[in-house]
């Protein structure tokens, strides 16, 4: 249960501000406005069992998109209630505030930062522009942290898989599981036969866990480039254009 909580809590935005905030929303709701009462309340009584119940949460996770409803809704019927304009007008201000400083600017996932170009890690971007350079749409297989990145950098770098691996984003084929598993795992053997075999032409790992040069040869692939200390990139020199 504590480890739901704290994936719930990484997913909208790695900050509890923001669940304390729908709770306290839909209690206000139910309690003093009588609309809500009338109009919303069995919607929102499902959104909290949906979001709030483990079992469910992993198939159902886009739920968790309608706690910023119910709490925007909250702040409008609040603002209704105040009757002088220029003191609704800073209590909107000041919400806006709140939101821009505790709102978060997570990607789903191990709270990897949603970074500028300038800010991505030191090897990303320099591994994406030599496959561009190469490829017009390089098709790849990486590392999961890898792939957030990549994501921002281009939408032309396809990807075997990425921040869907868990299956939280959205569903991937068997095979795409079996080889996410195999490279987590450390079985470059199954990785880069299934690149060879499927017209992926680009591996990444990180730098410290380089290929096997044997199964490099036997796959017709070869180390391209790498980025000292941060990533490696492999090449299958056949693959058909």
């Amino acid at each position: 249960m504590n480890n739901f909580i704290q994936t719930l809590i990484d997913y909208i935005g790695g900050n509890e501000i923001v669940i304390i905030l729908f709770l306290l929303s839909s209690i206000y709701l139910i309690i003093f406005e009588e609309r809500f009462k009338n109009t919303f309340l069995f919607p929102v009584l499902l959104i909290n069992i949906f979001i709030l119940n483990p079992l469910l949460f992993n198939k159902l996770y886009s739920w968790v998109l309608f706690v910023y409803i119910v709490i925007a809704y909250t702040v409008i019927c609040l603002l209704r209630r105040v009757e002088n304009d220029i003191v609704k007008n800073i209590i909107f201000v000041v919400l806006c505030l709140v939101i821009l400083l505790f709102g978060g600017n997570y990607y789903h996932k191990d709270h990897i930062d949603r970074v500028n170009l300038e800010k991505m890690p030191v090897g990303v971007k320099e591994i994406c522009d030599v496959m561009l350079s190469l490829e017009k749409e390089p098709r790849c297989i990486n590392d999961i942290e890898f792939s957030y990145y990549a994501r921002s950098y281009s939408s032309s770098i396809k990807q075997l898989y990425g921040a869907n691996a868990d299956g939280l984003i959205s569903d991937i084929s068997d095979d795409a599981k079996k080889i996410y598993e195999a490279f987590e795992n450390g079985d470059m053997y199954d990785v880069v036969n299934y690149a060879t075999r499927k017209n992926y032409n680009f591996v990444i790992t990180s730098y410290d866990k380089p290929i096997e040069s044997s199964i490099l040869s036997l796959m017709g692939f070869e180390e391209l480039y790498n980025f000292k200390d941060y990533y490696r990139l492999y090449y299958y020199v056949g693959v058909k254009r």
